[in-house]
């Protein structure tokens, strides 16, 4: 995939956000999805599934998120992807990044989780509970 067609896969598993930075990581690879705008808030995702609940803005410190994961994170030439990596994607790097920690991947979506807005989408009535059975979530949490 070329660095252009990353860059709008990117923005559009972010809901569409170009207007601002994003960080993505899943856990593991293309699987759960967390990604964080700016703003602090982002959306909880499937990466198979087109659907997506949103986080309540100020959720997070944006530059605090993507430190974090800069840091824990390594280059794919470093650690190459396997069935138990996540990856990360830091808006503006068009690489890759392998990640190892899934409790650092699990403290994220339990807190995006916690200030999730509750989905209004009449196609999809069951998303919540979709989202929080193929991510191992408690939809009561």
């Amino acid at each position: 995939m070329d660095v252009p067609s990353l860059l709008l896969s990117l923005m559009l598993a972010s809901g569409g956000d170009v207007a601002g930075d994003v960080v993505s990581v899943d856990f593991p690879h293309g699987h759960c999805r967390v990604n964080v705008r700016e703003s602090g808030g982002g959306t909880i995702a499937f990466a198979a599934l087109p659907h997506m609940i949103d986080i309540e803005p100020g959720t997070f410190d944006f530059a605090e998120v993507a430190d974090l994961l800069q840091r824990n994170s390594s280059p794919q030439s470093e650690v190459p992807m396997t069935p138990e990596t996540g990856s990360v994607s830091l808006f503006g790097d068009s690489l890759v990044r392998s990640l190892t920690d899934e409790a650092l991947f699990r403290r994220l979506l339990e807190r995006a989780w916690q200030a999730r807005i509750p989905p209004d989408n009449e196609f999809v009535p069951d998303l919540e509970a979709t989202l929080a059975a193929t991510c191992g979530l408690d939809q009561d949490g």
